[in-house]
């Protein structure tokens, strides 16, 4: 099945490395503001989610030939979770998420906790913006490999300890240790080899690649 990229509403400086992300096959999902986003970089949404407070999706703007899901103001859940609640319904598995960090923090950390609700709905999400990509590890091994776009490699645990963890291929090893959400020690992590690896065998955490 094709992937899903999903479109929140924060702006980013360089939206040409964003288009670069997307391919032809993907089914474009746009969270309200996010519609606006998409068409200037050159893609037409299959469909635009949302309540209409940041210009999308109750806009007469939209394009005709766009599926348009029109929200109420005062909900329980954001634009964002709502449109990926509604691909999930649709079947996707395969998630990228776009245009989902900076401005506010709430948003922006929530945004982020949307990587464990895919999860627990047995898809995979990874978030992205013009510097970072995120991606939930939820235990067991997992093999990354480097890129020039991203120096540093951060594991963040979010539980409230994280333990077998062991890692390779990285600058700064562990063996079968303990991870505290409160402690810093996963931060700034860079490759010494092209792969590495990852093992929690207890926890989640968030795995972030990060560039200067």
């Amino acid at each position: 099945m094709r992937r899903c990229v999903v479109f929140g509403a924060s702006r980013e400086k360089d939206y040409g490395n964003l288009r670069s992300l997307i391919s032809d096959e993907d089914f474009i999902a746009c969270a309200d503001g996010g519609y606006e986003i998409a068409v200037s970089i050159g893609l037409k949404p299959d469909i635009v989610i949302g309540d209409g407070d940041s210009g999308g999706a109750a806009s007469s703007g939209v394009a005709g030939g766009v599926a348009r899901i029109t929200l109420p103001r005062e909900k329980d859940a954001t634009d964002l979770a709502c449109a990926v609640d509604h691909c999930l319904g649709l079947g996707y598995t395969d998630f990228l998420l776009l245009c989902c960090t900076g401005n506010r923090f709430d948003h922006h950390f929530a945004n982020v906790c949307l990587l464990e609700r895919l999860s627990e709905r047995g898809a995979r999400g990874v978030l992205r913006d013009g510097k970072n990509r995120v991606l939930l590890h939820s235990g067991g091994a997992m093999r990354f490999t480097a890129d020039s776009d991203h120096k540093y490699i951060s594991l963040l645990a979010l539980d409230e300890k994280i333990c077998g963890v062991t890692l390779t291929g990285l600058k700064y090893p562990l063996r079968d240790a303990c991870l505290e959400r409160s402690s810093q020690i996963g931060v700034s992590n860079e490759f010494i080899l092209p792969e590495a690896t990852i093992e929690i065998k207890k926890g989640k955490a968030l795995v972030v690649f990060s560039g200067d």
